[in-house]
């Protein structure tokens, strides 16, 4: 069916609801209060009077909602919807003088309670039929083309070269991507590769395998130095923790090329920004964006906050995620299913419906806007996956049915790409990561990494873990910084004390959810132990440089063989004094260097031994790698244990962790060879931008 098709024909049942609701409603009114008179030239046809009556109301109703976009009612918002009754009052108002036989005598209170009970199942249809994908994309054509100031212009322009959109769905690995469309889950990937326009790649990530390595080496080509998640720099004696504004800021700096992906384009919801010329939500650039680019990121939240229809749809769906969490985690126990971590008292409700809803929802409006714009090349990340995957399991139902929403919104996007834009695009739908499973390194032992170094190590000795948070906690605080400056905004504007009241109140209320600290270390820590989910970096704090194998053994004699002999603990790199790197397992070891195989490859149980043995090495080369680099074994099933309180995990090896995807158009150039780490994915997509932006200068 073509799209035209079924969008004409979501509308028409849209209003075939509309006027079967109105029906019945005008029945019940017609028998609850007298004063209510239906016309009817015969007492038996009140029926058939009432649907006409309905079907003028709905006609009414139907071509309103445009009007009411074009208006852009914020007062809809503030007032909790009583704005659309007063509308229905009116509409009701009109047709009781307009239709012959239809009273309603004494208007107050019969017309207001008459008016308020069509206006409720107006508003409920309304917020229900905003979920619906294509009237959705309907609602936000509409504003976009009625509220653009220079909409005949854009569309008039003549085609340029063609543009990227590089949707990132944060976790997926390619496995569990094909499970959801098997399961029904994503029709819109689905339709892409079975008409044979996109096809699908898979890569390996490489190490760390979490978002700040991987989305810089896909945006710059470069993410030397990132040995984790978080990791301690010896130099500086402090904790860098990639999800700070302040270290995500050092992060990209040290990574860039000036030949960024994003040259000249935009970067939404994005830890990197890629050289992008605006960036919303982008962490990398919350602290160093200058004035013009956060007017332009306040403009689209702005926007976004303020359409009646985006409101409405989004707060729908966060009362709809809210209950879906409480309502798994409540299952997950009533069935004692394991292994599983706390869901209630973590923030982790505060954190899904915050990355599944609100921030995916946003990140697709300011997509769409600038396809509309013509933006060269525009790059988001959609969280809600890895979010859920994290605590609820990456096979989870709960968790790969949080993709049904965001294929949805990949649907929206090609719409925009095909209906609403002046040049061409192409799409790429990609993973950075994928994720692991397995009961937690704590759960299995009852202690976590901290405490078994502890044991292994004298009493005077000093061991302090990082507090790992979530990984998404610090995209609240930048949501609190842009809205901040949108308030600040307003307070320039005339006639904007409510919307800025309403911002101030969403901001405080979010800030009361949200305490993000700066990474920092006790001075008298000797041991600093760095976990990024099952792969960790341990640190000797109180000596400059790397230590050496034979250093450690001295200075702890039962550490470096209590680790190793560790059931839990399937890899400990090391450094030897003449600088190679070992790998050593309970039955082996491996010199990354030269190849060379002592007893049992401790690498084999991790997939291509070769490549693992290359992705650590490079790992250990880093200058703010460990002084020994772990990683936790494999168990049945390809389970792992996580050094962190998550079942669902990433960061090091073992499982799908490293497994990622790329979906573009046939006809793109894939990759010469395998690629095994993101940075060398960035070669391929640089390669494609390069081919589309001949003869063009951007930025």
């Amino acid at each position: 069916m073509r799209p035209s098709v079924a969008v004409s024909l979501r509308l028409a049942g849209r209003f075939l609801l509309i006027w079967l609701l109105e029906t019945v409603a005008l029945l019940l009114l017609d028998t609850r209060f007298p004063d209510l008179s239906v016309p009817s030239p015969f007492r038996h046809a009140v029926v058939a009077s009432s649907i006409l009556v309905a079907l003028t109301l709905s006609i009414v109703n139907t071509l309103i909602q445009p009007l009411i976009i074009v208006a852009q009612l914020p007062l809809n918002i503030f007032t909790i919807g009583a704005a659309a009754i007063l509308i229905n009052n009116i509409i009701l108002r009109i047709a009781a003088t307009r239709l012959t036989g239809f009273d309603i005598e004494p208007f107050f209170p019969t017309g207001l309670v008459g008016a308020l009970t069509i206006s409720l199942m107006n508003v409920a249809l309304t917020a229900l039929i905003a979920l619906d994908d294509e009237f959705a994309f309907f609602q936000f054509s509409t504003y976009v083309l009625t509220r653009g100031r220079d909409v005949r212009r854009a569309l008039k322009k003549p085609a340029g070269q063609p543009g990227m959109v590089f949707i990132q769905l944060d976790g997926l690995s390619p496995q569990r991507l094909q499970a959801a469309i098997g399961l029904g889950y994503m029709p819109t990937v689905k339709a892409m590769l079975s008409t044979g326009m996109y096809r699908m790649d898979t890569w390996d990530c490489g190490l760390p395998s979490q978002t700040s390595a991987c989305q810089a080496g896909i945006m710059y080509g470069r993410n030397t130095d990132i040995p984790g998640f978080r990791w301690y720099d010896k130099q500086s004696r402090r904790m860098i923790v990639s999800n700070h504004v302040e270290d995500a800021g050092m992060i990209n700096e040290q990574c860039r090329t000036g030949r960024g992906i994003l040259h000249g384009g935009s970067s939404i919801n994005n830890l990197i920004s890629g050289d992008a010329s605006k960036s919303l939500l982008t962490l990398s650039t919350l602290s160093s964006a200058g004035d013009s680019a956060k007017t332009r990121s306040i403009d689209d939240l702005g926007a976004f906050w303020f359409n009646p229809y985006t409101f409405t749809r989004t707060l729908a769906g966060l009362l709809g995620d809210f209950i879906v969490e409480v309502v798994e985690t409540a299952r997950q126990h009533l069935r004692n299913e394991q292994p599983r971590v706390d869901r209630i008292f973590n923030g982790q409700v505060f954190m899904r419906i915050l990355t599944n809803i609100f921030l995916r929802d946003l990140s697709a409006y300011v997509v769409m806007l600038e396809i509309f714009r013509g933006v060269p090349a525009i790059y988001t990340t959609f969280m809600g996956y890895d979010q859920v995957a994290h605590h609820a399991g990456p096979d989870s139902h709960d968790a790969l049915r949080t993709l049904i929403g965001l294929d949805k919104h990949l649907r929206h996007i090609l719409q925009a790409t095909v209906h609403l834009s002046s040049r061409p695009y192409q799409l790429y739908l990609l993973s950075d990561h994928g994720q692991s499973f397995g009961a937690t390194f704590r759960q299995r032992y009852h202690m976590t990494l901290r405490d078994l170094v502890d044991q292994l190590t004298s009493k005077d000795i000093f061991v302090e873990e990082t507090a790992p948070g979530e990984d998404k906690l610090t995209y609240s605080a930048a949501l609190i910084q842009e809205l901040n400056a949108v308030a600040d905004q307003l307070s320039t504007q005339p006639k904007s004390a409510f919307r800025r009241a309403a911002i101030r109140q969403a901001t405080r209320q979010l800030a009361r959810r949200v305490n993000v600290t700066a990474g920092e270390v006790s001075p008298k820590s000797h041991i600093i132990v760095c976990p990024s989910g099952n792969l960790a970096n341990l640190y000797f704090a109180s000596f400059e440089g790397k230590l050496t194998l034979g250093d450690i053994d001295r200075l702890h004699p039962n550490l470096l063989q209590g680790l190793i002999a560790h059931e839990g603990i399937g890899i400990v790199a090391g450094y030897t004094d003449d600088g190679e790197v070992i790998a050593m397992g309970r039955d082996g070891a491996r010199n990354l260097n030269t190849g060379a195989i002592t007893g049992s490859d401790p690498l084999q149980q991790y997939g291509n031994p070769q490549v693992r043995a290359d992705q650590i090495l490079r790992l250990a080369q880093y200058a703010n790698s460990g002084d020994l680099i772990l990683n936790s074994s494999m168990f049945e099933n390809d389970t792992v244990a996580s050094f962190e309180n998550l079942i669902g995990v990433h960061g090091g090896l073992g499982g799908q962790q490293t497994d990622a995807f790329l979906i573009s158009l046939s006809e793109t150039e894939p990759a010469t060879e395998p690629v095994t780490s993101a940075a060398q994915l960035y070669s391929v997509l640089d390669r494609q931008r390069s081919l589309n932006t001949a003869g063009e200068i951007l930025g």
